[in-house]
């Protein structure tokens, strides 16, 4: 359960930011970094929970 919190936490922080760099930085610099944050992501969950 804390671990999943963590994750939680982890991913409304990485939307947090990649909604701030997309107002910051324009919609396609945004788009960007918000598809790599969600790549990045599932990786790193899909290799915790698999693991």
């Amino acid at each position: 359960m804390i671990g999943l919190s963590v994750f939680v936490l982890v991913k409304l922080y990485l939307e947090a930011v990649t909604a701030a760099v997309h107002v910051l930085y324009g919609a396609e610099r945004g788009i960007a970094l918000c598809s790599y944050t969600h790549i990045f992501y599932s990786l790193t969950v899909d290799n915790k929970t698999a693991g």
